[in-house]
């Protein structure tokens, strides 16, 4: 599991590996606001397929570990409030492409629309 928060984290898969990523929109959102359906996700990058999109109707937690150069791992856990997030599967995507955008938008409980860019870097080899 990866997370996207805002356009500030870069989400890093492998072309062979179809996971489930995290998008929380609580910066976007109002006092009260709350997410009501996903109405689209779609990836610039025409090889990278998104689908089974949802609003987080649980509070959920994303746990990245991360390794240095030396070998030292830092875990970091991300929690994104209940209805206040996207759920979305990744599979496929080119490689060497550079970062692909996926383009969240979302129906907030105003009825008015929130849309999230995030990041997403293709890595590995399609075997």
């Amino acid at each position: 599991m990866s997370g996207c928060v805002q356009t500030i984290n870069t989400i890093c898969k492998h072309v062979e590996d179809t996971e489930t990523f995290y998008a929380d929109f609580a910066p976007l959102l109002g006092t009260g606001e709350t997410l009501v359906s996903v109405t689209s996700v779609t990836p610039t990058d025409p090889t990278l397929t998104a689908s089974s999109p949802a609003v987080l109707s649980v509070a959920t937690t994303d746990t990245r570990t991360t390794r240095d150069a030396d070998g030292n791992t830092t875990t970091t856990t991300y929690v994104i409030a209940a209805n206040k997030g996207v759920s979305v599967v990744l599979a496929g995507g080119a490689t060497g492409a550079g970062c692909s955008i996926v383009t969240i938008k979302a129906v907030k409980s105003t009825g008015k629309t929130a849309t999230l860019d995030c990041l997403v870097e293709v890595h590995g080899v399609d075997v």
